[in-house]
């Protein structure tokens, strides 16, 4: 997956650690996160806890890093919190990704994918869909990749997230498609044909 796609609190920003090193921001967020847990404020338990797995990420501590992760979700899901839910479920799909177990990865974003489609969570939703086809890239499943793409034009297109549009632009580059969105519109004219 690409990093620069991962959404919320994501383990590209290391979660604020890189203004300080991690074992101090660690710190810090084990101090708060007590205080937290002391005052019963499950959701801000929750942030620190998705704050600290992404220190730990940060240093390659990944179990770790998905254990707390574990921890966090567990508490947005009693709090109902869908939002965060997504960006928690996106964010152990990085993990996953990570440390190779593409299918655990995949089924993550997909669970990710629905709540964000049930939420109306446009920007996370597009976010998880450059990932889901970053991960079938690497899962040499380049068919796959290329229709999460088409899908994801198709509802940037229809939105006019203009963001978006450049992002897919830019990736069309990369994959060698000649006239950026055009190459994706093509592709999609061709698919919609059959």
């Amino acid at each position: 997956m690409s990093q620069h796609q991962c959404s919320g609190k994501s383990q590209c920003s290391n979660g604020g650690c890189e203004e300080t090193p991690i074992t101090e921001q660690l710190t810090t967020l084990e101090s708060l996160l007590q205080d937290l847990r002391e005052e019963g404020n499950k959701m801000g338990e929750a942030e620190v806890l998705h704050s600290m797995s992404s220190c730990y990420f940060a240093q390659a501590k990944y179990d770790t890093a998905l254990n707390v992760l574990q921890q966090s979700l567990a508490i947005v899901q009693e709090e109902s919190a869908k939002e965060i839910e997504a960006d928690i479920i996106s964010n152990i799909a990085q993990v996953y990704n990570t440390i190779g177990e593409y299918d655990k990865a995949m089924e993550h974003l997909e669970k990710a994918i629905i709540i964000q489609d049930d939420i109306k969570d446009t920007t996370g939703l597009c976010s998880s869909l450059f990932n889901m086809g970053h991960l079938f890239l690497q899962k040499k499943d380049t068919q796959n990749a290329v229709i999460t793409w088409l899908s994801l034009y198709r509802f940037a297109k229809d939105l006019a997230l203009v963001d978006v549009l450049q992002e897919l632009e830019s990736l069309a580059t990369k994959l060698g498609l000649p006239d950026g969105n055009k190459a994706w519109e093509k592709l999609l004219e061709t698919v919609e044909k059959k």
